[in-house]
Protein backbone atom coordinates (compact mmCIF):
# COMPACT_ATOMS: atom_id res chain seq x y z
CA UNK A 1 0.00 0.00 0.00
CA UNK A 2 1.86 3.25 -1.38
CA UNK A 3 1.17 6.14 0.71
CA UNK A 4 3.40 9.43 2.31
CA UNK A 5 4.83 9.22 5.13
CA UNK A 6 3.01 12.75 5.93
CA UNK A 7 0.21 11.31 5.04
CA UNK A 8 0.20 7.84 7.37
CA UNK A 9 1.56 10.40 10.54
CA UNK A 10 -1.23 13.11 9.92
CA UNK A 11 -3.78 9.71 9.93
CA UNK A 12 -2.26 8.42 13.25
CA UNK A 13 -2.60 11.73 14.67
CA UNK A 14 -6.09 12.58 13.47
CA UNK A 15 -6.95 9.14 15.77
CA UNK A 16 -6.79 10.58 18.76
CA UNK A 17 -8.72 13.51 19.19
CA UNK A 18 -9.00 16.34 22.13
CA UNK A 19 -12.02 14.33 23.82
CA UNK A 20 -9.42 10.91 24.31
CA UNK A 21 -6.86 13.12 25.43
CA UNK A 22 -8.98 15.11 27.82
CA UNK A 23 -10.19 11.56 29.20
CA UNK A 24 -6.44 10.38 29.38
CA UNK A 25 -5.66 13.35 31.31
CA UNK A 26 -8.45 12.61 33.92
CA UNK A 27 -7.24 9.61 34.40
CA UNK A 28 -3.68 10.35 35.23
CA UNK A 29 -5.08 12.49 37.20
CA UNK A 30 -4.85 16.27 35.78
CA UNK A 31 -8.56 17.53 36.08
CA UNK A 32 -7.44 21.11 35.97
CA UNK A 33 -6.19 20.62 32.25
CA UNK A 34 -4.59 23.94 31.61
CA UNK A 35 -8.40 25.61 33.19
CA UNK A 36 -10.14 23.59 30.34
CA UNK A 37 -11.24 21.23 33.84
CA UNK A 38 -12.85 24.28 35.73
CA UNK A 39 -16.43 24.59 34.82
CA UNK A 40 -16.69 27.09 37.67
CA UNK A 41 -17.57 31.19 37.51
CA UNK A 42 -14.25 32.78 36.10
CA UNK A 43 -13.95 36.16 34.55
CA UNK A 44 -14.12 37.53 30.79
CA UNK A 45 -11.28 36.49 28.76
CA UNK A 46 -10.81 40.95 28.12
CA UNK A 47 -10.21 40.88 31.70
CA UNK A 48 -6.62 42.15 32.87
CA UNK A 49 -6.83 39.92 36.01
CA UNK A 50 -8.13 37.12 34.24
CA UNK A 51 -4.36 35.36 34.91
CA UNK A 52 -4.05 36.08 37.89
CA UNK A 53 -7.65 35.13 39.16
CA UNK A 54 -7.86 31.51 37.21
CA UNK A 55 -4.04 31.57 39.21
CA UNK A 56 -6.14 32.00 42.78
CA UNK A 57 -8.44 29.51 41.19
CA UNK A 58 -6.23 26.78 40.69
CA UNK A 59 -4.91 26.67 44.01
CA UNK A 60 -7.79 25.91 46.02
CA UNK A 61 -8.62 23.21 43.19
CA UNK A 62 -10.01 20.33 44.62
CA UNK A 63 -11.16 17.21 42.66
CA UNK A 64 -11.46 13.42 43.53
CA UNK A 65 -10.49 11.01 40.68
CA UNK A 66 -13.70 8.72 40.14
CA UNK A 67 -12.87 8.48 36.51
CA UNK A 68 -9.67 6.72 37.59
CA UNK A 69 -11.47 4.57 40.08
CA UNK A 70 -14.25 2.85 37.78
CA UNK A 71 -11.53 2.33 35.22
CA UNK A 72 -9.48 0.65 37.21
CA UNK A 73 -12.36 -1.54 39.07
CA UNK A 74 -13.45 -2.44 35.59
CA UNK A 75 -10.05 -3.46 34.57
CA UNK A 76 -9.51 -5.25 37.56
CA UNK A 77 -12.65 -7.65 37.22
CA UNK A 78 -11.13 -8.42 33.61
CA UNK A 79 -7.44 -8.59 34.51
CA UNK A 80 -7.05 -8.86 38.20
CA UNK A 81 -6.55 -12.68 37.82
CA UNK A 82 -3.92 -14.40 35.55
CA UNK A 83 -6.13 -15.14 32.34
CA UNK A 84 -6.18 -19.16 31.64
CA UNK A 85 -4.18 -20.00 28.19
CA UNK A 86 -2.96 -22.76 26.44
CA UNK A 87 -1.62 -23.79 22.97
CA UNK A 88 -3.80 -26.77 20.88
CA UNK A 89 -2.60 -29.17 18.93
CA UNK A 90 -3.51 -32.80 17.97
CA UNK A 91 -1.28 -34.93 20.26
CA UNK A 92 -1.53 -32.35 23.44
CA UNK A 93 1.42 -34.23 25.33
CA UNK A 94 3.95 -32.62 22.80
CA UNK A 95 3.15 -29.23 24.47
CA UNK A 96 4.38 -29.28 27.89
CA UNK A 97 8.11 -27.87 26.36
CA UNK A 98 5.86 -25.21 24.61
CA UNK A 99 3.60 -24.07 27.64
CA UNK A 100 6.55 -24.06 30.08
CA UNK A 101 8.75 -21.99 27.10
CA UNK A 102 5.82 -19.59 27.03
CA UNK A 103 4.84 -19.37 30.70
CA UNK A 104 8.53 -18.65 31.05
CA UNK A 105 8.43 -15.50 28.54
CA UNK A 106 5.20 -14.23 29.97
CA UNK A 107 6.32 -13.49 33.23
CA UNK A 108 9.65 -12.33 31.96
CA UNK A 109 7.90 -9.55 29.78
CA UNK A 110 5.04 -9.09 32.43
CA UNK A 111 2.46 -9.74 29.74
CA UNK A 112 -0.32 -9.17 32.47
CA UNK A 113 1.07 -5.90 33.23
CA UNK A 114 1.04 -4.79 29.44
CA UNK A 115 -2.56 -6.42 28.81
CA UNK A 116 -4.28 -4.29 31.56
CA UNK A 117 -2.60 -1.00 30.08
CA UNK A 118 -3.95 -2.04 26.77
CA UNK A 119 -7.55 -2.52 28.53
CA UNK A 120 -7.10 0.83 30.18
CA UNK A 121 -6.42 2.87 27.15
CA UNK A 122 -9.25 1.31 25.32
CA UNK A 123 -11.80 1.95 28.41
CA UNK A 124 -10.53 5.60 28.64
CA UNK A 125 -9.97 6.38 25.14
CA UNK A 126 -11.82 3.59 23.23
CA UNK A 127 -9.00 2.66 21.53
CA UNK A 128 -5.36 1.21 22.13
CA UNK A 129 -2.91 -1.05 20.58
CA UNK A 130 -0.84 -4.32 21.39
CA UNK A 131 2.85 -4.56 19.22
CA UNK A 132 4.69 -7.59 19.10
CA UNK A 133 8.65 -6.63 18.22
CA UNK A 134 11.92 -7.59 18.37
CA UNK A 135 14.48 -4.50 19.06
CA UNK A 136 16.46 -3.64 16.38
CA UNK A 137 19.87 -3.94 18.72
CA UNK A 138 19.30 -7.99 18.48
CA UNK A 139 19.81 -7.85 14.55
CA UNK A 140 23.15 -8.61 13.24
CA UNK A 141 25.25 -5.93 10.83
CA UNK A 142 22.59 -7.54 8.08
CA UNK A 143 19.88 -6.65 9.90
CA UNK A 144 18.63 -10.10 10.25
CA UNK A 145 18.20 -12.44 13.40
CA UNK A 146 20.81 -14.82 14.05
CA UNK A 147 19.84 -18.30 14.06
CA UNK A 148 18.74 -19.20 18.29
CA UNK A 149 19.53 -22.68 19.49
CA UNK A 150 16.36 -23.09 21.11
CA UNK A 151 12.59 -21.76 22.10
CA UNK A 152 13.48 -20.22 25.09
CA UNK A 153 16.62 -18.02 23.21
CA UNK A 154 13.99 -17.31 20.67
CA UNK A 155 11.61 -16.25 23.06
CA UNK A 156 13.73 -13.52 24.58
CA UNK A 157 14.22 -11.22 21.91
CA UNK A 158 10.38 -10.87 21.38
CA UNK A 159 8.81 -7.93 23.48
CA UNK A 160 5.29 -6.60 24.04
CA UNK A 161 4.14 -3.07 24.69
CA UNK A 162 0.93 -1.16 24.75
CA UNK A 163 0.98 1.91 22.43
CA UNK A 164 -1.92 4.75 22.33
CA UNK A 165 -3.95 5.28 19.05
CA UNK A 166 -1.73 8.17 17.61
CA UNK A 167 1.21 5.74 17.73
CA UNK A 168 -0.19 2.53 16.17
CA UNK A 169 -2.89 1.18 15.00
CA UNK A 170 -4.70 -0.93 12.01
CA UNK A 171 -5.76 0.93 8.42
CA UNK A 172 -7.79 -0.90 6.53
CA UNK A 173 -7.63 -0.16 2.95
CA UNK A 174 -11.22 0.87 1.67
CA UNK A 175 -10.59 -0.68 -1.84
CA UNK A 176 -9.12 -4.53 -0.62
CA UNK A 177 -10.89 -4.23 2.92
CA UNK A 178 -7.21 -5.65 3.52
CA UNK A 179 -5.64 -4.54 6.85
CA UNK A 180 -2.14 -2.57 7.27
CA UNK A 181 -0.73 -1.82 10.66
CA UNK A 182 0.87 1.51 11.24
CA UNK A 183 3.59 2.23 14.08
CA UNK A 184 5.28 5.31 14.29
CA UNK A 185 7.54 4.87 17.46
CA UNK A 186 10.48 6.76 18.79
CA UNK A 187 12.34 6.91 15.69
CA UNK A 188 11.71 9.20 12.61
CA UNK A 189 10.91 5.86 10.38
CA UNK A 190 6.92 4.40 10.48
CA UNK A 191 6.71 0.61 10.13
CA UNK A 192 4.10 -1.00 8.07
CA UNK A 193 2.51 -4.43 8.38
CA UNK A 194 0.55 -5.97 4.91
CA UNK A 195 -0.64 -9.99 4.60
CA UNK A 196 0.87 -10.60 1.34
CA UNK A 197 -0.82 -14.27 0.51
CA UNK A 198 0.15 -16.83 3.55
CA UNK A 199 3.03 -14.05 4.83
CA UNK A 200 2.81 -10.97 6.43
CA UNK A 201 5.41 -8.24 4.75
CA UNK A 202 6.85 -5.80 7.46
CA UNK A 203 7.99 -2.87 5.85
CA UNK A 204 10.25 0.34 7.51
CA UNK A 205 10.18 3.21 5.62
CA UNK A 206 11.82 7.04 6.05
CA UNK A 207 10.19 10.28 5.91
CA UNK A 208 10.81 10.07 1.99
CA UNK A 209 9.26 7.50 1.82
CA UNK A 210 12.03 4.85 1.27
CA UNK A 211 11.84 1.41 2.21
CA UNK A 212 14.67 0.93 4.56
CA UNK A 213 14.03 -2.48 5.32
CA UNK A 214 11.88 -5.79 4.37
CA UNK A 215 11.42 -9.01 5.57
CA UNK A 216 8.39 -11.73 5.10
CA UNK A 217 7.57 -13.80 8.22
CA UNK A 218 5.05 -16.85 8.55
CA UNK A 219 2.55 -15.67 11.08
CA UNK A 220 -0.77 -17.15 10.27
CA UNK A 221 -2.34 -14.37 9.00
CA UNK A 222 -1.77 -11.92 11.83
CA UNK A 223 -0.23 -9.17 11.91
CA UNK A 224 2.29 -7.79 14.54
CA UNK A 225 -0.12 -4.85 15.71
CA UNK A 226 -3.69 -5.94 17.11
CA UNK A 227 -5.71 -3.20 17.80
CA UNK A 228 -7.93 -2.95 21.06
CA UNK A 229 -11.46 -1.45 20.44
CA UNK A 230 -14.85 -0.75 22.17
CA UNK A 231 -17.17 1.92 23.04
CA UNK A 232 -14.95 3.65 26.26
CA UNK A 233 -16.03 3.56 29.32
CA UNK A 234 -15.18 7.28 29.99
CA UNK A 235 -17.68 9.16 27.71
CA UNK A 236 -18.60 12.78 27.78
CA UNK A 237 -21.27 12.07 30.22
CA UNK A 238 -18.52 10.77 32.78
CA UNK A 239 -16.20 13.51 32.33
CA UNK A 240 -19.28 16.08 32.65
CA UNK A 241 -20.16 14.77 35.60
CA UNK A 242 -16.58 14.48 37.08
CA UNK A 243 -16.11 18.34 36.15
CA UNK A 244 -19.30 18.95 38.41
CA UNK A 245 -17.86 16.85 41.13
CA UNK A 246 -14.88 18.71 41.46
CA UNK A 247 -16.45 22.23 41.18
CA UNK A 248 -18.45 20.83 44.26
CA UNK A 249 -15.42 19.67 46.47
CA UNK A 250 -13.73 23.04 45.66
CA UNK A 251 -16.94 24.54 46.33
CA UNK A 252 -16.87 23.00 49.77
CA UNK A 253 -13.33 23.59 50.34
CA UNK A 254 -13.80 27.70 49.82
CA UNK A 255 -17.12 27.41 52.16
CA UNK A 256 -14.60 25.86 54.65
CA UNK A 257 -12.34 28.80 54.27
CA UNK A 258 -15.58 31.05 54.56
CA UNK A 259 -16.80 29.40 57.60
CA UNK A 260 -13.41 29.50 59.20
CA UNK A 261 -12.41 33.10 58.35
CA UNK A 262 -15.97 35.19 57.94
CA UNK A 263 -16.48 37.55 55.91
CA UNK A 264 -17.73 41.11 56.87
CA UNK A 265 -19.27 43.27 54.92
CA UNK A 266 -19.52 47.37 56.41
CA UNK A 267 -22.73 49.28 55.31
CA UNK A 268 -22.90 53.13 56.45
CA UNK A 269 -20.03 53.58 57.89
CA UNK A 270 -16.50 55.22 57.44
CA UNK A 271 -13.30 53.58 57.94
CA UNK A 272 -11.86 53.74 61.43
CA UNK A 273 -9.45 56.08 61.66
CA UNK A 274 -5.97 57.25 64.14
CA UNK A 275 -3.76 60.28 64.92
CA UNK A 276 -0.13 59.38 64.05
CA UNK A 277 2.95 61.77 64.05
CA UNK A 278 4.77 62.25 60.95
CA UNK A 279 8.18 64.04 60.00
CA UNK A 280 7.55 67.63 58.22
CA UNK A 281 10.25 70.58 58.85
CA UNK A 282 8.37 73.03 58.15
CA UNK A 283 6.64 72.90 61.81
CA UNK A 284 7.73 73.69 65.27
CA UNK A 285 9.46 70.70 66.73
CA UNK A 286 9.49 68.67 63.32
CA UNK A 287 6.47 66.29 63.85
CA UNK A 288 2.96 67.13 61.98
CA UNK A 289 -0.09 64.96 63.63
CA UNK A 290 -2.70 64.11 60.84
CA UNK A 291 -4.97 61.72 60.80
CA UNK A 292 -5.14 58.66 58.63
CA UNK A 293 -7.02 55.08 57.86
CA UNK A 294 -6.62 52.37 60.73
CA UNK A 295 -6.72 49.02 60.28
CA UNK A 296 -10.13 47.24 61.27
CA UNK A 297 -9.09 44.49 63.75
CA UNK A 298 -11.13 41.24 64.43
CA UNK A 299 -10.55 38.84 66.77
CA UNK A 300 -9.82 38.27 70.64
CA UNK A 301 -9.26 41.98 72.47
CA UNK A 302 -10.27 43.56 68.93
CA UNK A 303 -11.89 46.96 69.30
CA UNK A 304 -13.24 48.86 67.15
CA UNK A 305 -15.17 52.03 66.98
CA UNK A 306 -17.35 53.00 63.60
CA UNK A 307 -18.64 56.59 62.65
CA UNK A 308 -21.57 56.24 60.44
CA UNK A 309 -20.92 58.90 57.41
CA UNK A 310 -21.62 62.12 57.26
CA UNK A 311 -25.31 62.88 55.05
CA UNK A 312 -24.47 66.22 53.32
CA UNK A 313 -26.78 68.12 50.96
CA UNK A 314 -25.80 69.93 47.71
CA UNK A 315 -23.86 72.70 48.98
CA UNK A 316 -21.90 70.40 51.10
CA UNK A 317 -23.39 71.24 54.23
CA UNK A 318 -23.60 68.19 57.23
CA UNK A 319 -27.04 67.29 57.73
CA UNK A 320 -26.54 64.05 59.86
CA UNK A 321 -24.52 60.87 59.96
CA UNK A 322 -26.10 57.50 58.47
CA UNK A 323 -26.59 54.49 61.08
CA UNK A 324 -23.59 51.85 60.65
CA UNK A 325 -24.08 48.14 60.16
CA UNK A 326 -22.05 44.97 59.60
CA UNK A 327 -23.32 42.55 58.17
CA UNK A 328 -22.15 39.03 57.73
CA UNK A 329 -21.87 36.54 55.00
CA UNK A 330 -22.92 32.94 56.41
CA UNK A 331 -21.16 29.84 54.91
CA UNK A 332 -23.26 27.07 53.16
CA UNK A 333 -24.87 24.21 55.36
CA UNK A 334 -21.88 21.66 54.24
CA UNK A 335 -24.19 18.58 53.89
CA UNK A 336 -25.52 20.28 50.36
CA UNK A 337 -21.98 19.75 49.69
CA UNK A 338 -22.11 16.12 50.60
CA UNK A 339 -25.19 15.55 48.88
CA UNK A 340 -24.48 16.63 45.71
CA UNK A 341 -20.52 14.65 45.99
CA UNK A 342 -23.07 11.61 46.30
CA UNK A 343 -25.20 12.45 43.87
CA UNK A 344 -22.81 13.17 41.22
CA UNK A 345 -20.42 10.10 42.43
CA UNK A 346 -23.72 7.69 42.17
CA UNK A 347 -24.15 8.90 38.47
CA UNK A 348 -20.62 8.39 37.49
CA UNK A 349 -20.84 4.84 38.55
CA UNK A 350 -24.75 4.31 37.02
CA UNK A 351 -22.86 5.04 33.41
CA UNK A 352 -20.00 2.61 34.33
CA UNK A 353 -22.65 -0.03 35.25
CA UNK A 354 -20.85 0.02 39.04
CA UNK A 355 -24.01 0.77 40.70
CA UNK A 356 -23.85 -2.44 42.85
CA UNK A 357 -20.50 -0.54 44.54
CA UNK A 358 -22.88 1.48 46.09
CA UNK A 359 -26.06 -0.79 46.55
CA UNK A 360 -23.50 -2.94 48.64
CA UNK A 361 -23.40 -1.17 51.85
CA UNK A 362 -27.17 0.23 52.04
CA UNK A 363 -28.71 -2.04 54.08
CA UNK A 364 -32.19 -0.44 52.62
CA UNK A 365 -31.54 -2.27 49.23
CA UNK A 366 -33.13 -5.40 48.36
CA UNK A 367 -31.40 -8.53 47.59
CA UNK A 368 -32.28 -8.56 44.27
CA UNK A 369 -31.32 -4.91 43.62
CA UNK A 370 -27.42 -6.24 44.80
CA UNK A 371 -28.07 -8.88 42.14
CA UNK A 372 -29.24 -6.64 39.04
CA UNK A 373 -26.53 -4.19 39.24
CA UNK A 374 -23.46 -7.08 39.68
CA UNK A 375 -25.04 -8.74 37.03
CA UNK A 376 -24.84 -5.27 34.87
CA UNK A 377 -21.27 -5.21 35.91
CA UNK A 378 -20.50 -7.94 35.40
CA UNK A 379 -22.43 -8.11 31.69
CA UNK A 380 -19.85 -4.81 30.91
CA UNK A 381 -16.80 -6.97 31.84
CA UNK A 382 -18.00 -9.53 29.27
CA UNK A 383 -18.12 -6.89 27.05
CA UNK A 384 -14.49 -6.40 27.26
CA UNK A 385 -13.28 -9.57 27.83
CA UNK A 386 -14.61 -10.81 24.32
CA UNK A 387 -12.36 -7.88 22.23
CA UNK A 388 -9.55 -9.52 25.07
CA UNK A 389 -9.40 -12.89 24.39
CA UNK A 390 -9.12 -12.30 20.84
CA UNK A 391 -6.22 -10.17 21.50
CA UNK A 392 -4.63 -12.82 23.44
CA UNK A 393 -5.08 -15.41 21.15
CA UNK A 394 -3.29 -13.34 18.52
CA UNK A 395 -0.36 -12.79 21.29
CA UNK A 396 -0.05 -15.70 22.12
CA UNK A 397 0.18 -17.37 18.15
CA UNK A 398 2.29 -14.38 16.93
CA UNK A 399 4.76 -14.89 19.82
CA UNK A 400 5.18 -18.60 19.19
CA UNK A 401 5.28 -18.27 15.60
CA UNK A 402 7.67 -15.67 15.48
CA UNK A 403 10.11 -17.72 17.79
CA UNK A 404 9.55 -20.89 16.01
CA UNK A 405 11.06 -19.14 13.14
CA UNK A 406 14.06 -17.85 14.92
CA UNK A 407 15.04 -21.26 16.21
CA UNK A 408 13.86 -23.27 12.88
CA UNK A 409 10.81 -25.28 14.63
CA UNK A 410 8.81 -25.12 11.78
CA UNK A 411 6.41 -27.52 13.39
CA UNK A 412 5.05 -24.90 16.03
CA UNK A 413 3.87 -22.95 13.20
CA UNK A 414 0.39 -24.97 12.86
CA UNK A 415 -0.47 -24.28 17.19
CA UNK A 416 -3.71 -22.57 17.75
CA UNK A 417 -4.29 -20.36 20.91
CA UNK A 418 -6.74 -20.93 23.24
CA UNK A 419 -7.50 -17.68 25.83
CA UNK A 420 -9.71 -17.09 28.66
CA UNK A 421 -9.53 -13.93 30.61
CA UNK A 422 -11.06 -15.06 34.39
CA UNK A 423 -14.23 -12.27 35.02
CA UNK A 424 -14.31 -11.52 38.63
CA UNK A 425 -17.14 -9.12 40.25
CA UNK A 426 -15.59 -9.17 43.42
CA UNK A 427 -16.34 -11.69 46.36
CA UNK A 428 -19.75 -13.69 46.72
CA UNK A 429 -22.48 -12.99 49.10
CA UNK A 430 -23.24 -15.92 51.14
CA UNK A 431 -26.15 -16.33 49.47
CA UNK A 432 -24.13 -17.25 45.93
CA UNK A 433 -21.90 -19.53 47.87
CA UNK A 434 -24.68 -21.46 49.14
CA UNK A 435 -26.32 -21.85 45.72
CA UNK A 436 -22.91 -22.92 44.02
CA UNK A 437 -22.93 -25.70 46.62
CA UNK A 438 -26.59 -26.74 45.53
CA UNK A 439 -25.81 -26.59 41.47
CA UNK A 440 -22.71 -28.73 42.48
CA UNK A 441 -24.46 -31.32 44.90
CA UNK A 442 -27.58 -31.53 41.31
CA UNK A 443 -24.78 -32.39 38.86
CA UNK A 444 -25.65 -28.59 37.09
CA UNK A 445 -22.21 -27.69 37.62
CA UNK A 446 -18.30 -28.62 38.12
CA UNK A 447 -16.63 -28.51 41.15
CA UNK A 448 -13.53 -26.69 39.46
CA UNK A 449 -16.05 -24.42 37.90
CA UNK A 450 -17.38 -23.58 41.40
CA UNK A 451 -14.05 -23.03 42.89
CA UNK A 452 -12.90 -20.77 40.05
CA UNK A 453 -16.28 -18.64 40.93
CA UNK A 454 -15.16 -18.61 44.43
CA UNK A 455 -12.33 -17.03 43.16
CA UNK A 456 -9.22 -19.69 43.19
CA UNK A 457 -7.14 -19.20 40.70
CA UNK A 458 -5.64 -22.69 40.60
CA UNK A 459 -8.43 -25.36 41.10
CA UNK A 460 -6.26 -28.40 40.30
CA UNK A 461 -3.82 -27.50 43.23
CA UNK A 462 -6.78 -26.77 46.01
CA UNK A 463 -8.29 -30.10 44.43
CA UNK A 464 -5.04 -31.98 45.64
CA UNK A 465 -4.71 -30.04 49.00
CA UNK A 466 -8.01 -30.94 49.33
CA UNK A 467 -6.99 -34.87 49.40
CA UNK A 468 -3.95 -34.55 50.73
CA UNK A 469 -5.78 -33.26 53.75
CA UNK A 470 -8.37 -35.75 53.60
CA UNK A 471 -5.65 -38.42 53.16
CA UNK A 472 -3.79 -37.28 56.35
CA UNK A 473 -6.93 -36.72 58.46
CA UNK A 474 -7.96 -40.37 57.19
Amino acid sequence: MQMAMSNWLAWLAARRTFEMRASRAFYDGDHWQGGDGWIGARPPLDDAAYTEVLALIRSGFISENVIAEVVDRHVDGVLGREPLWSMLADNPASLDEVHAALTRWWNARGVLRVLREALTGVLVEGRASLRVFVPAGVRDERGQIPVQPDLDRALGLIYLEALPADVAGIYWNPQTRQPCSVVHAGTTDVELGELRGELTEIRIEDQQGVVRGRTSLRLGGHLLVHELAQRPLVTEQVRQLQRALNLDLTMLTRNINLAGSAERVVLNAEPPTEEVDVPDASVPGGLRRIVRRAPYRTGPGAVNFLVGVRVVDESGRVLGRANPNISYRDPVRVDTFERTRRIYREAILSQCDQLHVLIAGDATSSGEARKQARASFETSLRRSKVGLDAAGRWLLEVVLRLAAQFCGRDELLTLRADFNAQIDTGPPSSEDRRQFREDVQAGIISRETARLWLGIDDPDAEAERIRHENESAG
